[in-house]
């Protein structure tokens, strides 16, 4: 709920509206939940090292699934040196569209965004997981729920 809320409110102040933020905001509510199913009995390192393994899957699933919502309206995609489009093309067998969507992928995102995203969130993770993970038991310790 909060990566699909705060991608929301950031587009809005920022003017980062654009048919791009619907698919921005299902895929961060997606890795929000798979986020949610990771062990809970992990400690320390072995809980930072869980973290940072599905912070770096998660960093390239996102560039997948955000290159999966456009690309097969993407026409004319060519490359030099590579015979052939990159593009989707309808009734083409299925493994002929997967290794154009791999190679279109390998060439826009895995090389340079998602490889730049999953090494700034392994970082941020070593760096700043166990103060923010003391401070989040903190919180849930001291916090009372009455259901009346």
């Amino acid at each position: 709920m909060l990566g699909c809320t705060s991608l929301f409110a950031s587009a809005l102040m920022t003017g980062g509206v654009g048919p791009w933020l619907p698919f921005q905001m299902l895929v961060s509510a997606w890795i929000g939940m798979g986020a949610g199913f990771l062990p809970r009995r992990l400690d320390g390192r072995w809980e930072i090292l869980a973290l940072v393994t599905y912070g770096i899957a998660a960093s390239y699933a996102f560039g997948i699934l955000m290159n999966l919502s456009s690309w097969p309206f993407a026409l004319g995609i060519a490359v030099p040196g590579h015979e052939g489009s990159l593009s989707y093309v309808a009734g083409a067998p299925l493994l002929e569209n997967l290794h154009r969507f791999g190679v279109y992928t390998l060439l826009t995102s895995t090389g340079s965004w998602d490889t730049g995203r999953a090494i700034t969130t392994s970082v941020a993770l070593v760096v700043l997981g166990p103060a923010i993970l003391t401070t989040l038991r903190r919180a849930s310790r001291r916090s009372v729920i009455e259901v009346s």
